[in-house]
């Protein structure tokens, strides 16, 4: 039994880490250069999640033209440059036909990181009616792992997690099967927590911070509310 839980909880923790760099690194992002805000978020801003130490990477985002008349957006695009008061600036025209879409990229590595942890990323996009201003921010957590890269890193951490969790839920059920008493916690709640840290690494890998960190809020508690009833009952 003990064996199982430590199995799952080692499953648990690597989703959780994984989902906490993630949705770290995009929180932070969010005070980079913020002095070109907008309300309206730039959805289409795409960031890899991690990079390594030697690699260089890609960050998009995606412009579309509803109009039936040409478009120019006007698009800056502001990187962290191995400090976070410091930027790499791009500022470009995107021309667009009526239905037209372009995408634009641009290199990132683990140079650009601010504190040799967190690349920061900004974009903001003009308004041009109907289309109004947006922007966009996101945050990429640089380790220093050789060999892989960071795409490779998420694969595995996802692999790993998974297949731990998995592994762990599959002995518990075994202890119980064999008439032996699973302690304190049962297997529908080891079930409720493997799919709130699927849910909570899957909100993170989308950018989605916020409610991430929310997710994690709910499992903290639930996992808090098990201990202590276990404490209780001994």
């Amino acid at each position: 039994m003990v064996i199982s839980l430590v199995v799952f909880a080692l499953g648990a923790l690597v989703g959780i880490l994984l989902a906490g760099v993630t949705a770290w690194a995009d929180l932070e992002s969010t005070l980079f250069n913020a002095s070109i805000g907008a309300k309206t978020k730039l959805k289409t801003l795409r960031c890899p999640a991690i990079l390594v130490a030697d690699e260089v990477s890609t960050v998009s985002a995606t412009f579309d033209n509803p109009a039936d008349v040409d478009k120019t957006l006007i698009v800056h695009t502001r990187i962290s440059d191995g400090f976070v008061t410091l930027l790499q600036q791009n500022d470009e025209m995107v021309y667009l036909t009526p239905g037209e879409t372009q995408t634009l990229t641009w290199d990132v590595s683990a140079s650009n990181a601010a504190w040799n942890r967190f690349v920061f990323v900004r974009v903001y996009v003009g308004r041009n009616y109907p289309l109004p201003e947006r922007t966009g921010t996101c945050g990429i957590f640089v380790v220093q792992l050789p060999f892989l890269t960071g795409r490779q890193v998420v694969i595995a951490a996802l692999l790993i997690g998974g297949l731990l969790m998995a592994a762990g839920i599959v002995l518990y059920a075994r202890v119980g099967r064999s008439g032996i008493n699973p302690g304190f916690i049962s297997l529908s709640a080891l079930l409720i927590i493997a799919v709130l840290v699927a849910v909570m690494v899957v909100l993170a890998l989308i950018g989605d911070w916020l409610f991430s960190g929310f997710v994690l809020l709910v499992l903290l508690i639930m996992i808090m509310s098990i201990v202590g009833t276990a404490i209780l009952r001994h």
